[in-house]
Parts: C-alpha cells; structure tokens; sequence
C-alpha cells in the first residue's frame, strides 16, 4: 500500500476518535446534570459546584479537542445527548448522584482503554491521557461527595 494512503487512514482513524472522545465529553451525563439540575435543597450548595466544575473542566477539554481537530482539517461532530438522559429529569440528587458516578467512571475506563489507538501520534495521545486523568479525578470526586444533611445513597438506589 502507499504510505501516504495509509498515513491518511490512519490520520482519518484518529481524527475520528478523537472526535469520538469530544463527543462523549461534550454530550456525557455530567453536562446534561448541570444544564438540567435535579431536584435538591437550597443546602446543597457543595454538590452542585462539584457538578458545575466538572462540567466546566470538560468543557475546557472539549475546546481543546475541537481546536487539534480543527488544525487538522477535520469537520467536528458535536453529537447530541442519549435519549435515555431525558428519564431523569425530575430526580433527587440523591438518585442521580449514583448514575454519575458510574457514568463518570465508565467514561474515564473508555479513554484509558483508547490510549493504545493512540501511538505515534504524541499530540493526540497526550491529550486524551491528559483528559482520562482528568476524568478520574472527577469520579474520584463525585465518589467522595458527601450529600447534605449527612445522608448517603440509600441502599436501593446503589
């Protein structure tokens, strides 16, 4: 095969992930939670600003994704939210605190996983290590949050 044809594939083959990475932070449970607030008490201030962090940091991430691609030349797809996040509109904190978590969680274990889709090209693999790390610290996070008033997910909820 040519080596420019396979340079361009492989190009193509990260860009798109790349894309890929925008898209699931651009569009990811934690954005939807802080355009959408759920049900909670004026006390639970410190939850919210964890959220609103978060989000903002992806945000930040989003941005820098969207500007490597766009460097290259690639059309950015911005995606848009699961039809399941509409399902959770009218909840208690308390019950969407353990969809995050595990949403957080899952979605830095992807980015790790991609790391290896990664090699040879530095930007990019720096990038995404630099954001799945970002997005551990924010499961680890939203892990410790303490919930107002002392209370804890209930037991069903987990």
């Amino acid at each position: 095969m040519n080596p420019l044809i396979e340079r361009d594939m492989t190009d193509s083959k990260i860009n798109s992930l790349l894309n890929d990475v925008l898209i699931e932070l651009h569009r990811s449970l934690i954005q939807y939670t802080a355009e959408a607030w759920p049900w909670s008490t004026s006390q639970d201030v410190e939850s919210r600003q964890l959220v609103q962090q978060i989000a903002i940091r992806q945000q930040a991430e989003v941005a820098e994704l969207a500007q490597l691609l766009q460097a290259r030349g690639w059309v950015i797809d911005f995606g848009v939210y699961p039809q399941d996040y509409t399902t959770l509109h009218y909840v208690a904190l308390e019950f969407l605190l353990s969809y995050l978590k595990t949403n957080q969680g899952e979605l830095a274990d992807w980015l790790f996983s991609l790391l290896p889709e990664f090699a040879g090209d530095l930007d990019s693999e720096t990038l995404v290590r630099k954001i799945a790390t970002s997005e551990r610290n924010a499961h680890h996070d939203l892990c410790e949050l303490k919930l107002p008033g002392g209370t804890s997910e209930m037991a069903w909820m987990k």
